[in-house]
């Protein structure tokens, strides 16, 4: 009886351990992800040009950075509407991580 008492406490620290394991690689992965790409109406971005991103779809010294582009509008916490420089404003989202900031 005394060593599955002993058991017990051992998984219960085990767990207990694991929970606040869990809680710190929560908070590094929130405060990378967050910071990087976090962007407020009015910004200037780069958006990644997914349909040449493939091998054999763009040559060598081809950026695959198109743009530059102003936020538009911030719908979700990491989605946003993106609208060109000539004013046009494209109608499908963007998420946050296909963008990266525009630095004139």
């Amino acid at each position: 009886m005394d060593t599955l008492h002993k058991l017990q406490e051992e998984t219960l620290k085990a767990k207990e351990k694991l929970s606040l394991h869990q809680i710190h690689i929560k908070r590094c992965f929130d405060i990378n992800f967050v910071g990087k790409n976090s962007f407020s109406v009015g910004d200037l971005v780069l958006k990644w040009d997914k349909s040449h991103e493939d091998k054999g779809k763009h040559t060598k010294l081809q950026s695959l950075w198109i743009g530059p582009y102003r936020v538009h509008e911030k719908p979700g916490q990491h989605i946003y509407h993106l609208q060109s420089l000539d004013g046009k404003i494209d109608s499908l989202p963007v998420n946050g991580q296909d963008l990266k900031k525009y630095f004139q």
